[in-house]
């Protein structure tokens, strides 16, 4: 029977009062892992830029493969003409 306080119940933004774990981070392989408040400061940065380059890359490759469609479409018209 599950207890009427859940693992999910508290606010996640206040750190669990028996570890001090705030923010759970899912690994595969690893399961869950809760990071602290301080050692999620620490981290942060580096999967922000994480998500910044894998961002750029897509929109880079998604700008190229239009700029490539575009310029065959282009080519193609005017030798059509």
């Amino acid at each position: 029977m599950l207890s009427a306080e859940s693992k999910f119940a508290h606010d996640p933004q206040v750190a669990d009062r028996v570890t001090g774990h705030v923010i759970p981070l899912a690994l595969k392989g690893v399961g869950t892992v809760y990071l602290t408040a301080s050692e999620w400061t620490a981290v942060a940065p580096y999967q922000d830029a994480a998500y910044f380059f894998f961002g750029a890359f897509f929109v880079l490759l998604i700008g190229r493969m239009a700029v490539e469609g575009y310029q065959g479409f282009a080519r193609e018209w005017r030798n059509s003409n």
